[in-house]
């Protein structure tokens, strides 16, 4: 099995990027991160992510790396969403540490998904001596996944829809990189036989948050409908 460790970043007292609307980065990153997560399954036991982080807490770069390293992961995708001080930038990058290496290939792997899927500008693959790639002993790549800032792209990515594609797009980009099958599943079979029974709307997205209003709504409809389970 290939242990893959995705790190969402930014979080607790760093919110990385911030849209006009006060969406933040590591908010974003997160949701992306965990749509990644429950794709898991696709690869058919033979990929499993790790999250450096599954809540709102702080790691510094040293410590999400060192946490790859003793998990000893095949490889390590940092997640991010971008910001310019002009609030103009749109569009998709990757970075890896240095040209020639595997983190190269995987970076470029990953942003033609990301473009293809997304619709979103093609900025290149890119080199940077970030710290989460220079310390990680794997390949390793940051994706900058659209521009937060950018007012016209922040309502694009802050959707709900955009995670599940930016997740699916790193998934179909790492297993082609990997040369192994990967299978879209979302569990879409089990939502519509309790959407046709009229438990859960007809416009959600699979994985997306639920209040625990949202929540008592569907208890209160399965008790109207018993028996029909």
């Amino acid at each position: 099995m290939i242990l893959v460790v995705i790190d969402p970043g930014h979080g607790g007292r760093d919110p990385g990027a911030v849209s006009p609307d006060g969406e933040q980065e590591k908010e974003q990153v997160l949701k992306i991160a965990r749509q990644i997560k429950a794709l898991e399954a696709g690869f058919g036991g033979k990929v499993r992510f790790y999250l450096t982080r599954d809540g709102d807490w702080e790691l510094s770069p040293e410590a999400r790396a060192n946490l790859a390293n003793r998990l000893q992961a095949r490889y390590f995708i940092s997640l991010h969403q971008n910001s310019d001080r002009k609030h103009q930038g749109r569009g998709v990058e990757v970075y890896a540490l240095a040209p020639g290496g595997e983190g190269e290939k995987l970076a470029h792997r990953l942003l033609e998904s990301l473009v293809e899927m997304t619709g979103l500008r093609n900025r290149g693959v890119k080199f940077a001596n970030f710290a989460v790639l220079r310390l990680t002993k794997m390949p390793a790549v940051l994706c900058e996944c659209g521009f937060l800032g950018t007012p016209q792209e922040a309502e694009i990515i802050t959707k709900p829809s955009f995670h599940r594609l930016a997740a699916l797009a790193i998934c179909k980009g790492l297993a082609d990189y990997l040369g192994c099958p990967f299978r879209e599943s979302w569990g879409t079979d089990s939502l519509s036989r309790l959407q046709q029974l009229g438990l859960l709307p007809l416009d959600i997205e699979p994985y997306e948050e639920v209040t625990w209003e949202e929540f008592a709504s569907v208890v209160e409809r399965l008790l109207d409908v018993e028996g029909k389970l």
